[in-house]
């Protein structure tokens, strides 16, 4: 071999080692903008808090094609059509029960579904587990039992009068900040009978004995932002029970 061709092959061996470094380059380029249009749009596989409303379903069973079952795994979906596995654990204070049908507004923490391990999950289109810590609320208005108003408004339900006067305290963990507790809603409020009147400090999730009845104010919207809420935005949602049934 001369001195020419040996440095003919020294070049190819240089062009074809710069081809595949501009190669390795574009790819490695290609791969970090594919990773900055995920953060960008949000797509990541990290718990996150959550505020979500919509109704209370049984979830719909990828399998149930090829098998015969009457079980019912609860979930979420959202009025935007998505779907999430439901669970109650974490939360501070008791609520009523939830029936399927209802329309439900609650405060929580998402598990995508990529931090799942349990195959289970794979049966159901979910975008994760919604576990929800506070604020729970059923969004259908004046049901039996139940009534839903404004500050400064009044109701009535079961023959009880009930009339929120003032927020006294809301200690709430804001949506966007991690908390170790959830913490509640005290609301003074008056209530009525025609044998009885009184002014009581209710707290969320603890029923309240008047006369012959048990007045529970069971919700509380809006979720609790960083910046204070506007009087004028609260509402109430307030149950209550006959203690002679």
């Amino acid at each position: 071999m001369n001195l020419h061709q040996f440095y003919t092959r020294r070049a190819i061996g240089f062009l074809a080692l710069l081809v595949l470094l501009a190669l390795a380059a574009v790819f490695y380029s290609f791969n970090n903008f594919i990773y900055q249009e995920k953060q960008s749009n949000g797509i990541v596989a990290e718990p996150y808090r959550a505020s979500l409303s919509g109704e209370y379903v049984c979830l719909p069973d990828n399998e149930l094609a090829s098998r015969q079952t009457d079980e019912c795994v609860f979930g979420l979906k959202t009025d935007t059509g998505e779907y999430y596995g439901i669970d109650f654990f974490l939360m501070s204070q008791t609520h009523d029960p939830v029936e399927v049908g209802q329309r439900i507004s609650a405060n929580g923490s998402v598990v995508p579904v990529e931090r799942l391990n349990a195959a289970q999950w794979r049966r159901y289109p979910i975008e994760g587990i919604f576990s929800v810590t506070d604020s729970l609320t059923i969004l259908d208005k004046n049901t039996p039992g139940r009534v839903t108003i404004l500050l400064g408004d009044a109701g009535t339900v079961a023959d009880v009068a009930i009339s929120p006067k003032e927020v006294v305290s809301d200690s709430r963990c804001p949506i966007a900040v991690e908390c170790v507790w959830a913490g509640t809603v005290e609301v003074r409020t008056v209530l009525s009978t025609q044998v009885a009147h009184g002014e009581h400090v209710l707290t969320l999730g603890e029923p309240q004995i008047f006369g012959d009845y048990t007045v529970t104010l069971v919700g509380v919207t809006p979720v609790k932002p960083e910046e204070a809420i506007l009087s004028s935005d609260y509402q109430f949602v307030y149950s209550v029970a006959d203690n002679e049934l």
